[in-house]
């Protein structure tokens, strides 16, 4: 039973998939799905977390997302209206407050990746918001934290980054063996802060460090450690298990709740930890805020030393 009902919704976003820039109707999707329309639009947000009509608004956006980059010799009428929007006003609205910046600005960032567009809806999800893995988060707040860690990059959100390490060495391994000169230290409970690499309004080209802990910041650091400083503040915290591939869903499925909350992005960068309460499994938590920021200040937790190896320099 439960396959044949996640087959007819496939079924139907199939469709929406081949229509992303043609206008199609809520009765069609119910028909592809064989359903009635009142159980389509239930059915459909059982099995996938969300409306028909959020789940395409978003795909449509995100297609938008990456003409606006790959294609930059359209207007941005001309997406708008390829992709089913009444107007440049409606579509500026809308993609503003899923992406955070205006299509304007995305278009000078110049990156086809951020981390709340919606890739097309695939198997897998439908086991894990079954499950109810990332699909709703608790509200909290962490204080305001001092931090030791190592800098690693790449390309997208992950929890592990062994690139560029000595054979059989692991970030873990090369964080405990740096902080042992470190007297101040807290506990060894490791973070990973995902942030915003080289500009400050998009969410792409992550980088990360891999940190602990410590009371206050450093006078010395050993060479290979950086220092960061992370403000009390409240935060959407999600429950990532199971394989570390899957943490770029996870953090999918956490910037879809939050477009669709009444909270925008906070200041500041995204974490992820172990998980004190469940095996193999670890939290992450999005930095809340209730009003709309365009000029976020997460930079400022840097050091200076920090900051002129971001910009470079």
């Amino acid at each position: 039973m439960k396959e044949r009902v996640e087959k007819k919704i496939m079924a139907s976003i199939q469709l929406m998939e081949r229509h992303l820039s043609d206008p199609i109707s809520l009765d069609d999707l119910a028909n592809e799905a064989h359903l009635g329309l009142r159980q389509f639009h239930r059915t459909f947000k059982q099995a996938t977390g969300e409306t028909p009509a959020n789940y395409l608004r978003i795909r449509r956006l995100t297609e938008a997302s990456q003409d606006l980059v790959r294609q930059k010799q359209h207007s941005i009428l001309d997406i708008a209206l390829k992709y089913e929007f009444q107007s440049p006003e409606v579509f500026c609205r809308t993609f503003t407050r899923y992406f955070w910046n205006t299509p304007s600005t995305f278009k000078h960032i110049g990156s086809t990746y951020h981390a709340s567009q919606r890739m097309p809806f695939e198997g897998e999800q439908f086991e894990i918001i079954k499950n109810g893995d990332a699909a709703t988060p608790s509200i909290g707040r962490l204080p305001a934290m001092h931090l030791v860690g190592i800098r690693q990059i790449q390309p997208f959100y992950g929890l592990r980054v062994e690139q560029n390490l000595p054979e059989g060495e692991s970030i873990s391994e090369r964080l405990m063996s740096a902080i042992q000169q470190l007297p101040d230290l807290v506990n060894e409970k490791e973070w990973n802060i995902a942030f915003r690499k080289n500009t400050l309004s998009s969410h792409h080209e992550i980088e990360n460090l891999f940190a602990v802990e410590v009371k206050k910041e450093p006078s010395m650091l050993p060479e290979d450690l950086e220092y960061y400083f992370i403000r009390e503040q409240p935060y959407a915290i999600f429950t990532h298990s199971g394989q570390d591939m899957r943490v770029e869903l996870t953090v999918s499925m956490a910037f879809q709740w939050l477009t669709q909350s009444q909270f925008y992005l906070g200041d500041g960068p995204s974490l992820f930890c172990l998980d004190n309460d469940q095996r193999f499994s670890e939290k992450l938590y999005i930095p809340l805020s209730t009003t709309f920021e365009t000029a976020p200040n997460w930079w400022k937790g840097y050091s200076t030393q920090y900051l002129k190896r971001l910009s470079g320099k």
